[in-house]
């Protein structure tokens, strides 16, 4: 199969928010503890315990830093980081084969087996195709003719044994 792929800078950030999304039950289980930390810290803080408070603090200040990054920093570091990728801004071909995933563009060539992809994930928007938890292959879902290739491309990963985030 063949895709020609050029990223946009808001598929870029697209990608980054789902390279750090958490999955569901993650997400639930930091709210939980977040909620639980401070219905604590406001129990001690009424009853007098200052010091129970100032130990609870950095876990409650990790929780809501954790946050902040993806939600106020992360936009400006992905814009940064998306302009300073200029492979990104020029089409390439992008040929997709039983042997491995290969690509062409003014820049270059270069060609990755599939045992070099350690997982997948997907969602509406895109594919992202990790060579390691932070490195990742980013194919935007409008660049398939159908929803056949996207399938195809499933079906050659689950049958390659690489799995899914």
């Amino acid at each position: 199969m063949d895709l020609e792929v050029s990223v946009s800078g808001d598929e870029f950030y697209h990608a980054q928010l789902l390279l750090t999304r958490l999955r569901r039950r993650t997400s639930v289980g930091l709210a939980i503890l977040f909620l639980s930390l401070l219905a604590l810290a406001i129990v001690l803080f009424a009853g007098g315990n200052a010091l129970g408070v100032l130990l609870l603090t950095p876990a409650i200040v990790f929780l809501i830093g954790r946050t902040m990054v993806r939600y106020v920093f992360l936009p400006e570091t992905s814009l940064r980081s998306y302009s300073q990728q200029k492979v990104l801004h020029s089409p390439q071909l992008v040929r997709i084969t039983p042997d491995g995933i290969a690509a062409t563009s003014r820049y270059g060539q270069g060609q990755l087996p599939w045992d070099h992809f350690i997982k997948w994930r997907e969602d509406d928007r895109m594919f992202l195709l990790h060579q390691t938890d932070n490195q990742v292959l980013i194919l935007p879902k409008r660049v398939f003719a159908g929803e056949q290739q996207r399938q195809e491309l499933v079906a050659l990963l689950i049958s390659k044994r690489i799995p899914a985030a």
